[in-house]
Order: structure tokens, then sequence, then C-alpha cells
């Protein structure tokens, strides 16, 4: 018998650790059951410790995907597991930097319809070439009192705009290329309320106020992956928490007077240097808060192409 915690070991091989449980039986008896403990997992990539499962109260009517190719198409619910992968696709995880090389070997024009910054570098960093177009919608016109269904619905307009202007360059030119666009949005909950980008330094600096210990917000933001050409596409909505100690006023005046605070939803920018400090923890991605999920962007590139 091996002692409790040991291992056997035969030709400089070490075996399974056993487990022991005692049952006792009524006439006295005791059974000793050997459980011999499944093999260690194997290991992960950097991409998948990044990844955590978020849990919130909107993940269940929220967290939707959805590929379309048409108007009869439905939507699917999307089961988050704990590495970040979809129940519904078990070939997770994509690597955020393949499929950079698999639109690069394929050809495949990319269009980033997005002002941010932060995407951009994003997409850069998953290695995809990419040219930013603006859609220029009225993102006020369109309202949900369900966080979900607003930036799924926003990322969508934006797609719509910038097809339609895309239709008109293709009658332009007589090249044509395979082109994938992607469309985003986010929104910042806090207290069971939706913000947006403030409209105002003083709407920005209560926002970074309202961030404190014991009172975390969540980014639900949404991204949309659209072939040009046959119009097939997929969507997904994604939650992260994050937590915070108090900003400092110092801090804000920094962000405030930098500008680009403006152009984040709820005033968060986790990733400035600024911010970071004040950061506890995240219940997700970094990037997910950044707006645009590396690992759920290259699920949606791939489900497209």
């Amino acid at each position: 018998m091996v002692p409790r915690g040991g291992a056997l070991s035969g030709g400089g091989r070490a075996i399974l650790r056993p487990l022991f449980r005692k049952t006792h039986h009524d006439n006295g008896a005791v059974v000793v059951v050997v459980v011999r403990a499944p093999p260690p997992p194997p290991p992960r990539d950097v991409e998948w410790r990044r990844r955590r499962l978020t849990t919130t109260k909107w993940t269940t009517t929220t967290t939707m995907a959805s590929s379309n190719s048409n108007s009869n198409s439905k939507s699917t619910p999307v089961v988050r597991c704990f590495d970040g992968a979809d129940a519904a696709t078990p070939t997770f995880p994509f690597s955020a930097c393949l499929v950079g090389e698999r639109l690069g070997k394929e050809n495949v024009r990319v269009i980033l319809g997005s002002k941010s910054a932060t995407r951009r570098q994003i997409a850069s960093e998953m290695k995809i070439e990419h040219e930013t177009m603006s859609a220029d919608i009225d993102e006020k016109a369109i309202r949900f009192d369900d966080p979900g269904k607003l930036v799924e619905a926003l990322a969508k307009a934006k797609a719509e705009a910038i097809l339609k202007r895309l239709s008109k360059e293709e009658k332009k030119t007589e090249e044509k290329k395979r082109t994938l666009l992607i469309t985003c949005d986010q929104v910042v909950v806090f207290d069971g309320k939706i913000r947006e980008k403030p409209e105002t330094e003083e709407e920005a600096r209560m926002f970074m106020r309202s961030y404190k210990e014991n009172n975390p917000c969540s980014t639900v933001g949404s991204i949309r992956v659209t072939d040009v050409e046959t119009g097939k596409s997929a969507s997904s909505v994604d939650v992260c928490t994050i937590h915070f100690k108090e900003i400092s006023e110092e801090a804000m005046d920094f962000l405030i007077e930098e500008g680009e605070v403006m152009w984040c939803a709820g005033g968060l920018m986790v990733e400035h240097e600024k911010v970071r400090p004040f950061v506890t923890k995240i219940d997700g991605s970094e990037d997910g808060v950044m707006g645009m999920d590396k690992a759920v962007c290259a699920r949606l590139i791939n489900e497209v192409l």
C-alpha cells in the first residue's frame, strides 16, 4: 500500500497519486477505496490565461452570438466557459495573432469601422493589417434600456452605414477583393445605469469620481464582423467588470486635459498609466474592457471566413 500523499514509481516514471476515502458500514467494517486522480490538464497559452468567466445580471440576456447570411437566420445564446471558449465553438481558442496571419495569406482586406485609437492598437497587436472608416451615425437616435441590445444595435447600424458607402465605392472601381468589416460599440454600466461617452468635462469628472472601492462598474461591448460581398456576419456581446479604488483628482485633471477620456464610454480608460494604479481587479479580459476582445474578435473572423 502506498502511504497517503505518496507516489509509486516504476522505470523511473512517477505514477498518479492515489486518493483514499474511508467508508464505515453499520457492522463496523472499514472499506478503503483507492481512486486515482485524473492526469493534469495540458498547459494553456497566454491568451487562455487572460480569459475568465464573467457572471453578471446581464450575462444571460446579452451574451448572444449570431451568424447570419440572410434575414431568416436566428441568434444563438452563447454559454461562456471558464477558459473564454464558447460551448458552441469547440475549436476555440483561435490564436489572436494567427487570425492576422490567415487574413494576410488569404489576401483579405480588413476595414475597422471605428475612430477609436485603442481598437486600432488592438487590431495591430493581432497583426491585422487594416484601414479605418467612420460610420458617422447618430448614436443617440438608437435607444434600448438593455445595454446588450443597445451595443449590438449600434454595432449593426455602424456596419450598415459603412456598407452603403462601400457599395458606392465598388461601382467606381473594377478591383474586387474579399473584404471584412469590423464594427464595435461599448457602454459602461454603473449602478444599473448606462453610461456612454461623456458630453462635457464635468460629466467625465463625475463618472471617474464615482468609481470607488466596493462600487465596481461593468463594460458591455459588442463586436460585429461582416463579409462585405456576401453579407454574412457574426456578432457577440461580452461583459467585463472592473473594480477600483478611488481615483485621485490629479489623475482626473491629467486625463481631462489630455482629452482622450472624452472619447471613452463612461470616461473609462483602464489601460492608461494614470488610471492603472487605481484598478484593483478585472473580471474579464483587459482588451475587452478596452473595447475589442482579441479572442472574441478572432473567433468571429474565423466564423465569417
